[in-house]
């Protein structure tokens, strides 16, 4: 039965440099392609995409910003960021508390029920056992309300700062990473080409 790869050989003729290219397919350098039409040729280069480089620009940007502001529009940005903090968190722990108290609320209706039968003591049992791990038991919102309170409006905007140079960072890394990987596929395929004995490179 022919594959994917051998389809073509099997069904009409095929010359070595088509089915050493078909194949190449499904090797790191192509392995995007594995999707592609079969008929589709395999470039003599890759280009890198676009994300890695948006996520550069992007992050430049935001920090470029932020280093940017005076100083007065550094405290009102911290203050805003701040004040920001403080509500959210809050609301993640309002909709906490209120997701206990259903689970609580269950909880006594499930403790309070009695099982038609022995062979449904082990159904309630389990009931009770996953409102109790279902909890919220996280001190990290307070945590974090405390850390906005505690903070000032210029220690918020250079944790801000702090964290878009370190996005960046990470952008600039992923970003050369994929440089080199598409380096190296663009390596593999010429070297690939270079060693078919054919004209169809």
């Amino acid at each position: 039965m022919p594959t994917g790869y051998t389809q073509k050989l099997m069904e009409q003729d095929q010359s070595f440099d088509e089915f050493v290219l078909r194949c190449a397919r499904a090797f790191g350098a192509c392995v995007m392609m594995r999707d592609d039409d079969m008929s589709a040729p395999i470039p003599d280069q890759f280009e890198p995409g676009s994300y890695y480089q948006k996520s550069v620009d992007e992050k430049s940007a935001e920090l470029t910003r932020l280093e940017s502001m005076t100083n007065e529009e550094r405290l009102a940005f911290g203050a805003k960021s701040r004040a920001d903090g403080i509500e959210r968190n809050r609301e993640y722990i309002a909709e906490e508390g209120k997701q206990n108290a259903r689970l609580s609320a269950m909880q006594r209706s499930v403790a309070d029920w009695t099982p038609p039968s022995a062979d449904h003591e082990e159904l309630k049992k389990f009931m009770l056992h996953q409102i109790e791990i279902s909890y919220n038991h996280s001190p990290w919102w307070d945590e974090q309300v405390e850390k906005y309170e505690r903070a000032t409006d210029y220690d918020t905007w250079s944790e801000a700062a702090d964290d878009a140079r370190k996005s960046l960072e990470y952008a600039q890394k992923n970003l050369q990473d994929e440089l080199e990987r598409i380096a190296m596929r663009n390596n593999w395929i010429r070297l690939l080409k270079a060693s078919l004995p054919g004209k169809e490179r």
